[in-house]
């Protein structure tokens, strides 16, 4: 099971991309948080996210580009100045056109950027795609140790790191 921490302000986005994390049957724990800050104190154990039985370390991290107090840009560029940056596996979900924001995601270590779904079907692929690249880092993070990895995945279209 991976424990996903979702940084998102929208309340109908967070409860879309749940649904289809249990609609595609993928073992997960889902938690929350409503923007960067928050997403920075939950990643660092800061205040109530000291509890690591309730605010479980994340194995994946997906952010959205656009959020009060700390954007997705400004998580991923805090990240960067943390022990955390490049061990944690971290994506995007955008609604944003600008190429410029998308390559600077991949700059600040994003391993991938998805459009925002505005189906229930796209949420669903989004689970599995963003599913498969978690899976995809953690191959590499245990080949990378000398570790045995498990066989990747089989996943759709993934519109990743070019």
């Amino acid at each position: 099971m991976i424990v996903l921490l979702h940084i998102e302000d929208n309340d109908d986005d967070t409860f879309m991309l749940a649904e289809a994390f249990k609609r595609e049957g993928i073992p997960h724990r889902f938690q929350r948080a409503l923007n960067g800050a928050e997403g920075l104190n939950y990643l660092l154990g800061v205040n109530q996210y000291a509890d690591r039985d309730a605010y479980p370390f994340p194995d994946l991290v997906i952010t959205d580009f656009d959020m009060p107090v700390l954007d997705g840009l400004g998580f991923l560029r805090s990240l960067q100045d943390t022990s955390l940056s490049g061990s944690l596996a971290t994506m995007a979900l955008t609604s944003s056109k600008c190429d410029a924001d998308i390559e600077t995601a991949y700059q600040l270590g994003a391993l991938a950027c998805f459009a925002k779904p505005s189906h229930r079907s796209e949420w669903c692929t989004l689970a599995t795609q963003a599913y498969g690249v978690y899976r995809r880092f953690q191959q590499m993070k245990a080949l990378s140790l000398g570790e045995d990895a498990d066989p990747l995945p089989t996943v759709r279209a993934i519109k990743s790191k070019p």
